[in-house]
């Protein structure tokens, strides 16, 4: 069995597309999680905060997700020409959890998308850049919406069938 999670960031538009990804994703030999950083509501990451909470018992079971996945969908909006803070915070409390973080992203195809407002292309070159550092294969086709460029269904097609290609 492979296993992919979709993390999102939102409530919302981000949240609809995670679910068309999952659609796309999910047969009898690929389990799809969605897992929204939102719903964790975490505190903001702060060093000073490693003294109030045990980074383990905030994300720990969200990194044994992590570990076993094959590949990963990131789904986010654009805030204000840039990443919502739910992603970059989730993603510091993972790497302040374990000693090996990287083990969670190292070498895992991983796809990238949004729906946003105001056109989406700044949070992904964001993305792309943090999660390629992280240890991602980020792939090259992306999903970019908004409510005047309503989304391909065969673009997420696409992308799925390039994702299972690479797990």
């Amino acid at each position: 069995m492979k296993y992919i999670t979709i993390i999102v960031a939102t409530s919302g538009k981000n949240l609809e597309l995670a679910h068309q990804f999952k659609k796309q994703l999910g047969d009898d030999s690929t389990h799809v999680d969605i897992l929204n950083v939102v719903d964790l509501d975490l505190p903001l990451y702060a060093s000073v905060h490693e003294s109030k909470y045990v980074a383990l018992d905030l994300v720990g079971s969200q990194i044994e997700k992590l570990k076993k996945n094959s590949g990963l969908v990131v789904l986010v909006p654009e805030y204000n020409g840039g990443l919502p803070p739910s992603i970059p915070n989730f993603f510091a409390w993972v790497s302040r959890a374990t000693k090996d973080w990287r083990e969670c992203f190292n070498n895992k195809p991983c796809a990238i998308g949004t729906y946003s407002a105001g056109g989406g292309s700044n949070a992904m070159a964001l993305l792309r850049l943090q999660l390629s550092y992280m240890g991602l294969n980020v792939i090259g086709r992306q999903i970019v919406t908004n409510s005047s460029r309503p989304q391909d269904e065969a673009g997420i097609e696409a992308i799925s069938a390039i994702l299972k290609k690479q797990i």
